[in-house]
């Protein structure tokens, strides 16, 4: 038992990775350690460790903390997420039939004060009839473009390129709450693709299926998101005790890459701990904190940290205090990762230190410096799904 390690990538713990990371001094929350004792100690107890650089998206740590590695900033997201969705799996350096994957996601934009702004995505909880309907207006529509909108997914839409566009995008998981003109496609074949963008704004505009939605107070589908667009990374080694659990289809693409499968997020450490015993490199994800820091929610951002604790934090504390785990590295974005092996637990002396915080704000609008990715030689961008979280757990959606 004491050879099993587990890593949380857990975006958002501390702050919005995406707006600088943690801040320390006078602009920290130390207040919310206290409520927090389990992570504390763990913090306080813990080793340095090799820190994932500041300012990245959740997908590029939960890309780079599995070893995948050459083609950041961007990772090309479809190609792993569309054969969950049902696409046909591509082979090695193979593009999707057709072409290349790029995702196309459906979203809402609401004005701010900046321009118009990119709400949640994962709000939106389209029906399969809801999607169906939308990407047959937009496809029936469209005159001159560079490609069919296919809703593999109701929350996951896609555009099968005949090659890899020349452009840069960025993922909604850092575009969210930001005035999307700073954030929209950028580079030679930009203009195309934004065109094409401009069309299906107005055919989805009037959709009968989006005013059905709003007479139900639902959040009309005004806009599609490019991003993610490549074929397959490189596979990289991967231990071959390596277990993922993540609610994530990103997770479970990188999983069948690695050729390792993907369980589902336990409700708590007390689950895990009874359902998988085996030794081994457990690597768990999750991205709730990550969009209620970004969109500024500090409610939420509260409330989900206090359900980590409770639930994640303080039980581990326990397990890793009675010899029932090796280790448990924590990766928070922004630069932030600690190492906390089981000899902390002798580490008594030490004095439990303030949690290296920012306490959400809302979102002021406009694309944080560098937001924009460059495309790298197999892919551009990276995957947000849909689908509100249920509030009963730390979980996520599918």
């Amino acid at each position: 038992m004491r050879s099993r390690h587990l890593t949380l990538l857990l975006p958002g713990l501390f702050g919005d990775p995406a707006g600088g990371g943690a801040v320390r001094g006078r602009d920290a929350v130390t207040t919310d350690g206290d409520e927090l004792p389990g992570l504390r100690t763990l913090v306080s107890r813990a080793s340095p460790a090799r820190r994932v650089p500041a300012g990245r998206s959740p997908e590029s740590l939960l890309f780079e903390c599995l070893g995948f590695s050459g083609a950041g900033p961007a990772w090309p997201a479809a190609a792993l997420t569309a054969p969950e969705d049902g696409a046909p799996a591509p082979e090695d350096g193979a593009p999707a039939p057709g072409g290349v994957w790029m995702r196309a996601d459906p979203v809402h934009l609401e004005a701010g004060m900046p321009g118009l702004v990119l709400s949640d995505p994962r709000r939106l909880g389209l029906t399969r009839g809801e999607a169906d309907a939308l990407c047959r207006a937009i496809n029936e529509g469209l005159g001159n473009v560079p490609g069919r909108i296919e809703p593999l997914a109701p929350e996951r839409w896609y555009v099968a390129c005949e090659r890899l566009p020349r452009m840069t995008t960025c993922e909604p998981s850092i575009a969210v709450g930001d005035a999307t003109g700073q954030v929209l496609p950028r580079g030679p074949e930009a203009g195309t693709w934004l065109r094409a963008l401009t069309e299906i704004q107005m055919l989805l505009h009037a959709s009968p299926a989006n005013r059905e939605r709003q007479a139900q107070g639902k959040p009309a589908v005004n806009s599609v998101w490019f991003w993610g667009a490549g074929t397959l990374p490189p596979r990289p080694e991967s231990p071959p005790d390596l277990y993922l659990w993540s609610d994530e289809v990103l997770v479970r693409g990188l999983g069948r890459r690695l050729g390792v499968q993907c369980r589902a997020l336990p409700a708590d450490a007390g689950a895990w701990l009874a359902q998988f015993p085996e030794e081994g490199r457990h690597v768990l994800y999750c991205d709730a904190l990550h969009y209620a820091a970004r969109l500024g929610d500090r409610p939420e951002w509260m409330e989900e940290r206090r359900r980590w604790e409770t639930q994640w934090f303080e039980p581990l504390r326990r397990a890793l205090w009675a010899g029932g785990l090796a280790g448990i590295r924590i990766e928070a974005g922004g630069g932030v990762a600690c190492e906390v092996p089981a000899s902390a637990r002798w580490r008594w002396w030490r004095r439990r230190k303030p949690l290296p915080v920012r306490s959400p704000e809302p979102a002021p609008g406009g694309a944080p410096e560098g937001r924009h990715d460059a495309a790298p030689e197999h892919g551009a961008g990276n995957p947000r799904e849909a689908a509100r979280r249920p509030r009963g757990g730390p979980g996520g959606h599918s």
